[in-house]
């Protein structure tokens, strides 16, 4: 049985790692079965040990991409992939390489190619050409008719080249032949394919471990740690999500000047982590700054969840953070801890009582939502903050500005920006319907690409609310 595992449309250099790790690993597991019954390659060990394992085929359209930064993504790709076409073939793995600029992969492709006994050049300038076949053979550059190709399946001898021409595949015949496979697919049983969808927005609806969540009846035990989901990774992973738990710098901080997209990832953490906790666990209070003429104004405010829930717009913000800092006081004299409190914080730049007239100074409340970061989570509150960028966060907490959020989440960003915030300037390289999360335990470097989820259309907020709420009857 032929079936696909993992597609990508539209993918990135990330996913095309994920992929390759995966066989990384399937490579692993098959030299350790072939170990146990003593086999050197596939038809041996179906021989020996009376097992099918199927063969693999990696098909990379325009593999290039992989290389075209000298990063550690192009480093651990082109090691991979190396060691793939060397020795595959022998544990079932294939792989089939395309690319209309192959001299681009340069040394990471050198080392690739001369693995492939099997290379296949249409028409191509005499750089291309070259690159394909192996050096001194540029055969392809002197091709003229349309569909010709040079055939070499001995390492690109130029000595063994067959000129072929390959057929033409008539739109209506393409159409027809898609047909009849989908239809043999839907005959037979299979596992749902792996699917990444670059240009596509990320749901939050469409979360397999939300939706395992609200499947359940009642509600669970009180977690020690929860997590605020905030989109589809860009490679073969569970949902990019912040995880929140009772310890030091506990907090989430989202940096960029996007609203939409920052309020996207805000409610999405917000429901999420809902969805994991009972109402009389948990208590959710919000800041919401965005102005009346705002497509997201009275987002928050509208939301009906069946916990705890307060929305506090500008004028009633600095009462809401007075009751916070009262209820810190309690707990950290040992009273009243036992539910968790979210605060979430959307358009940090736009608190005008946090600006103090002294540039050199804190305002009061400043000094109180900075105390608020640096112990409440220990005590079970936590702040989940949207700020415009770095230098808020200076003007708000002065020269502490980052260091009590150890969970942030870049949108797109000035270069300046992303290296003070995320030690890269990765997020000044950000395109649309991306982010980068990183939690500040990690090592030097690490990050992680996703899509945000997307602010929902209301009827699907409605949906996902309804199941939330039915939860506890």
């Amino acid at each position: 049985m032929i079936c696909a595992r993992a597609v990508g449309l539209e993918s990135e250099r990330e996913f095309g790692r994920s992929i390759l790790r995966r066989l990384r690993g399937e490579t692993e597991e098959r030299g350790r079965l072939y170990k146990e019954v003593g086999a050197s390659d596939l038809p041996s060990y179906r021989r020996l040990s009376g097992r099918v394992l199927p063969r693999i085929l990696l098909v990379m359209d325009e593999f290039q991409v992989l290389f075209g930064e000298d990063d550690a993504i192009a480093r651990e790709s082109g090691q991979i992939l190396e060691d793939l076409v060397r020795r595959g073939a022998a544990f079932g793995i294939h792989v089939l390489l395309s690319s209309q600029s192959p001299s681009m992969a340069g040394l990471y492709g050198n080392r690739i190619y001369g693995q492939m006994a099997l290379r296949i050049a249409l028409r191509s300038e005499a750089r291309e050409a070259v690159a394909i076949l192996g050096e001194g053979n540029d055969a392809a550059a002197r091709l003229e008719r349309p569909g010709e190709a040079v055939y070499n399946e001995e390492m690109g001898h130029r000595e063994k080249n067959v000129f072929i021409r390959a057929a033409l595949v008539a739109p209506e015949e393409r159409t027809e032949a898609l047909a009849a496979l989908r239809a043999l697919a839907q005959a037979r049983p299979h596992i749902p394919p792996v699917t990444f969808e670059g240009r596509a927005v990320a749901r939050l609806a469409a979360n397999p471990d939300l939706q395992a969540r609200l499947a359940q009846p009642g509600w669970p035990a009180r977690p020690s740690a929860l997590h605020a989901w905030l989109g589809e990774p860009i490679e073969i992973k569970p949902p990019t999500a912040a995880t929140l738990e009772r310890y030091a710098r506990s907090n989430l901080l989202i940096l960029g000047g996007d609203e939409a997209e920052a309020y996207g990832l805000l409610l999405s953490s917000l429901v999420s982590l809902a969805a994991q906790i009972a109402p009389a666990d948990v208590r959710f209070a919000v800041a919401d700054f965005a102005r009346p003429e705002s497509p997201v104004h009275g987002l928050f405010a509208g939301l009906n969840l069946p916990h705890p829930w307060e929305v506090a717009g500008p004028r009633q913000t600095e009462a809401l953070l007075a009751r916070l800092l009262g209820l810190l006081e309690q707990r950290l004299q040992g009273e009243g801890a036992a539910t968790e409190i979210f605060f979430g914080i959307a358009g940090l730049h736009r608190w005008r009582a946090l600006r103090s007239a002294d540039p050199y100074l804190q305002s009061e409340p400043a000094k109180h939502l900075a105390r608020l970061a640096e112990e409440g989570p220990e005590v079970g509150i936590h702040l989940l903050v949207w700020a415009d960028g770095v230098a808020t966060m200076e003007r708000v907490f002065k020269r502490g500005g980052l260091v009590n959020f150890d969970l942030r989440v870049a949108l797109h960003l000035p270069e300046k920006d992303s290296n003070d915030f995320l030690t890269s300037n990765a997020a000044a390289k950000l395109g649309e319907n991306r982010a980068l999360f990183r939690h500040e335990d990690w090592e030097m470097g690490r990050l992680e690409k996703f899509k945000p989820y997307a602010l929902p259309p209301a009827d699907a907020l409605d949906a996902l609310l309804t199941r939330l709420r039915a939860r506890g009857r």
